[in-house]
């Protein structure tokens, strides 16, 4: 599981470059996907069985899971959030699967 939190940190860490953004859009979206992040990586990391890191895998990348749901509201944003708001949710996106295949090995 260690080796999962430093791939999602990494991930997050490549889009510090994002900083030619507007500062305040990259903020407000960075906390929303963080809390995202960290909701469901605990939630991983407290699935008992496969059952349980199955039913969270769908709750945050099911067709209607949270990150599903912030996936689709992309086309609702101005250009300049979505240039920051579609690589946070990829990169939280990418996490999550491999926090949750690491947890399922």
């Amino acid at each position: 599981m260690q080796k999962a939190r430093l791939f999602c940190w990494t991930e997050y860490e490549k889009l510090v470059n994002l900083s030619k953004y507007d500062s305040t859009i990259l903020f407000r979206q960075w906390g929303k996907m963080d809390e995202l992040r960290v909701k469901y990586i605990k939630a991983i990391a407290d699935a008992k069985d496969e059952i349980a890191l199955e039913e969270v895998r769908l709750a945050a990348l099911g067709k209607k899971g949270e990150v599903s749901l912030q996936m689709r509201e992309l086309g609702k944003m101005t250009p300049e959030e979505r240039q920051v708001s579609g690589p946070l949710l990829n990169a939280l996106k990418d996490c999550l699967l491999y926090t949750s295949d690491a947890a399922d090995e």
